[in-house]
């Protein structure tokens, strides 16, 4: 009796252990029709693809997305305009009811799709430093008062939300480098048609890979909106001429383009002189919406909810060069 059960203990070992192996090298399932799934192999997280990566359609047709990935993922259209935008958690499914028919193709908005090849008009070198140069300090108190924008610069995004999984609200903090620019006071408060100061919005980092990937390629779509343009108009408040030294605070008015669209915003400053050198904290005051800029807020199964409430301040460092 002993040995019997022996063997058939060491059967069933044996039957578990083939059917781990088994699960361990799973082959990829064939998709059924009208499906598209998201493939990892097995150890290789990385190279995830859509099966099949492309989908062709008649009018009226549903296709089931399924995500059999380790990480969220986005089914986001190709095509111009973005007519179909999917988020799918791990495990999940979705599906798009066609309205037209075609052959379409989809990436994922979360950065972890390839990149496309480069075009005969494009280069694969990397392009050389453009040359840099330092501006002249000058010190003016007469005015007008020309500073151009120093590289330190940054601007800090903040937008409040609650994560599925703490289910506790805390701030998304997104900062961009890349500030650049000039601008011209005048002794009335306003300032020169030539002003302009920008960001580059494809430098966006937060603590968190996949969320600046979503907000750049979903939100902001920086592949066709890359640059954030600020044109100052008018200050109010602020008392002149400027001294060459001190504390300032006052109001700052002006265009803000974000996303294509353009919006009069203001913001209040509080700047520091010392000579030629001019630090500011420049908050916008009210905070932005995401229509302001003809944007929606974010929707992705991994964040139970976001504010419509973006709050917005940049850390300016500029130098007198006229």
């Amino acid at each position: 009796m002993t040995l019997r059960w022996t063997i058939r203990a060491l059967a069933c070992l044996a039957l578990v252990g083939t059917a781990a192996c088994a699960s361990a090298t799973e082959p990829q399932r064939t998709p059924r029709p009208n499906e598209v799934q998201v493939f990892e192999p097995a150890g290789q997280p990385d190279n995830w693809t859509y099966t099949p990566s492309t989908i062709a359609v008649a009018r009226g047709t549903t296709v089931t997305f399924v995500n059999r990935g380790k990480e969220f993922h986005t089914v986001t259209s190709d095509d111009a305009g973005r007519p179909f935008d999917l988020s799918i958690d791990t495990n999940q499914t979705g599906t798009i009811t066609f309205d037209k028919v075609g052959t379409f193709s989809y990436h994922c908005g979360c950065g972890g799709a390839a990149a496309p090849a480069p075009t005969a008009a494009q280069s694969t070198a990397p392009a050389s430093p453009a040359p840099t140069t330092t501006p002249v300090a000058t010190v003016s108190a007469a005015g007008p008062w020309t500073f151009t924008v120093d590289a330190s610069s940054k601007a800090t995004v903040r937008v409040r939300e609650v994560l599925a999984q703490i289910r506790a609200p805390g701030d998304a903090v997104l900062t961009t480098t890349g500030v650049k620019g000039t601008f011209t006071l005048n002794g009335d408060g306003t300032f020169a048609a030539s002003s302009k100061i920008t960001a580059d919005l494809t430098t966006l980092r937060s603590d968190q890979s996949q969320r600046d990937s979503f907000i750049k390629d979903n939100t902001l779509e920086t592949r066709r909106f890359p640059t954030a343009t600020f044109v100052p108009k008018q200050s109010t408040g602020l008392t002149l001429p400027l001294a060459l030294s001190g504390d300032v605070k006052f109001t700052l008015s002006g265009e803000m383009t974000i996303h294509g669209k353009t919006k009069t915003v203001s913001f209040a400053v509080s700047a520091t002189r010392a000579g030629s050198k001019l630090t500011a904290t420049v908050t916008a005051d009210p905070a932005w919406k995401f229509a302001d800029f003809g944007m929606t807020v974010p929707r992705v199964a991994s964040v139970l909810s976001i504010e419509d409430d973006i709050r917005v301040e940049i850390a300016l460092v500029a130098t007198e060069t006229g």
